[in-house]
């Protein structure tokens, strides 16, 4: 038997409405719901769609077993069952996909060139450079602990300022929208399931690529300058240092239109081939130009 005599009782969901454990679930589902609908701009119909349909089918409810096991009701003891039967389907081999997506290299551009501007954006206004509306400039001090991090290789963020997160979602939402729109398949999948399927697997990939790409474009690239903006002391100090992390973030993403610079060209391409890469390497196909 579990005592859990001594351990904090949880705060179950309560109401006048709420009586029964269909609808305190239904409730917490709800407030589930919500949230994906606020987040659907931002990652695409689709993936809000199969998140929202992950959840459907794989929340489980689980607030009554800090009670001894003879008082857990019954709703508790099919949750856990449930749970049981999803981790055991888990572990059986995955049915294959037939259905591969197939990309052309349009749009991408578009896509990635929203989320450079996504990021360098916000970043000019937290170091000062620029007003960007919502965002305030970051404290000196802060900026400083944050390139202390970079320069010693501790950790690639401080507190809230997270740049190689805010590159990595960028570039993940813009692209999302992206993969979500193929521009053909090897074969029609059989339904929406298998869609979904073939076009999480693309999207794995290619957001794992994404998180290497930002950590070494932002960090490791350029760890001796991290420490030069952190070295900096004295009158002015803090405008040289946030000079040279601006030149950073310009550097690992340099902004993509019509009149880019060189070094943005190859960033351009080399998102390209890392896309196409991950992309075929999922599975599917990426057409580089259109045929």
């Amino acid at each position: 038997m579990i005592n859990t005599s001594h351990q904090k009782k949880s705060h179950p969901v309560k109401g006048a409405n709420l009586g029964s454990f269909a609808n305190k679930q239904e409730h917490v589902l709800n407030s589930v719901r919500d949230a994906i609908a606020t987040l659907r701009d931002s990652i695409g119909s689709s993936v809000a769609g199969m998140l929202e349909q992950e959840i459907e089918q794989k929340a489980f409810f689980l607030g009554g077993l800090d009670r001894e096991i003879n008082q857990i009701p019954g709703g508790f003891h099919k949750q856990m069952k449930k749970l049981l039967v999803v981790m055991q389907e888990a572990g059986e081999p995955a049915t294959p996909i037939e259905a591969a997506p197939i990309y052309s290299v349009e749009g991408l551009e578009i896509a990635l060139r929203d989320a450079v501007e996504g990021f360098q954006g916000p970043w000019k206004a937290r170091l000062g450079k620029q007003y960007h509306d919502g965002i305030a400039k970051e404290h000196w001090t802060r900026i400083k602990a944050l390139a202390r991090r970079f320069a010693n290789a501790w950790s690639n963020e401080y507190d809230n300022m997270m740049p190689v997160a805010d590159l990595v979602k960028g570039l993940q939402e813009s692209i999302s929208k992206w993969l979500d729109n193929p521009a053909d398949w090897t074969s029609q999948p059989k339904d929406e399931q298998e869609k979904n399927a073939a076009l999480s697997n693309v999207r794995r990939a290619v957001y794992a690529a994404l998180h290497d790409l930002a950590e070494t474009r932002i960090s490791n690239s350029h760890r001796q300058d991290w420490t030069t903006a952190h070295d900096f002391s004295g009158s002015g100090s803090s405008y040289r240092r946030a000079d040279v992390i601006d030149n950073i973030y310009e550097d690992a993403a340099p902004v993509i239109h019509s009149a880019m610079t060189g070094s943005a060209r190859d960033f351009l391409h080399g998102l390209h081939q890392l896309v196409g890469e991950a992309v075929e390497g999922a599975g599917g196909k990426f057409l580089y130009r259109r045929q």
